[in-house]
């Protein structure tokens, strides 16, 4: 599915969604709210939300994603290690 795609299903969740892009400088917090087969959407803060070229499924709590050398971590709460995707 196109980015255009994932911002349309996204803003049919949330009307007032605004798109950041992904500096991967920044590490993000938040819940996963759509995914598919090779991006997921994340929830980064009031009608904020990260599209992330990379598949992870929906969560109903936080996850954190960081990223390393241009490749994603992904850490859940209670969880000691990030996993490499």
């Amino acid at each position: 599915i196109a980015q255009a795609a994932l911002e349309r299903a996204t803003l049919a969740i949330d009307s007032n969604a605004q798109f950041k892009p992904v500096n991967p400088a920044v590490p993000y917090s938040g819940r996963i709210v759509l995914t598919t087969a090779t991006h997921c959407v994340q929830s980064v803060g009031l009608s904020g939300y990260v599209i992330h070229a990379f598949t992870h499924p929906v969560t109903d709590k936080p996850i954190d994603i960081r990223y390393t050398n241009g490749k994603p971590a992904v850490k859940t709460p209670g969880q000691d290690s990030s996993l490499s995707r």
